[in-house]
């Protein structure tokens, strides 16, 4: 069966063709997060802290998926959060359905912003 939601097979091909840039991304950011300093790491590990406030913890996770920095979830962001959180069993066609289900929940129009 078709599992993409009608007229979105070009954005999860899209996004399919640009997940590899973002995983390489990805994987880089987590070497360098394999090379935190003292410091960085007790900040970091602090957020996982049940006195840590939930909006701190929004915020880092925000910030986390973010990938341009430009302030704003995009599709191909919250689908690679997606990808990396459900697994690569789904296909690209579920997981944009996932996504595209999800960011008309809070208004795909406008993008999911942090201001």
């Amino acid at each position: 069966g078709n599992n993409a939601v009608e007229g979105g097979g070009d954005e999860a091909a899209a996004v399919a063709a640009a997940t590899p840039e973002r995983q390489e991304k990805v994987r880089l950011e987590t070497k360098a997060a394999t090379q935190l300093g003292f410091l960085q790491f007790v900040n970091l590990y602090s957020l996982l802290s049940p006195k840590t406030p939930a909006e701190k913890k929004y915020e880092f996770l925000f910030k986390a998926l973010d990938s341009d920095d430009n302030r704003t979830l995009e599709y191909e962001d919250m689908f690679l959060f997606y990808r990396l959180t459900l697994g690569a069993k789904l296909s690209n066609e579920v997981l944009g359905e996932i996504t595209r289900v999800a960011m008309d929940k809070v208004g795909e129009d406008s993008g999911l912003h942090n201001e």
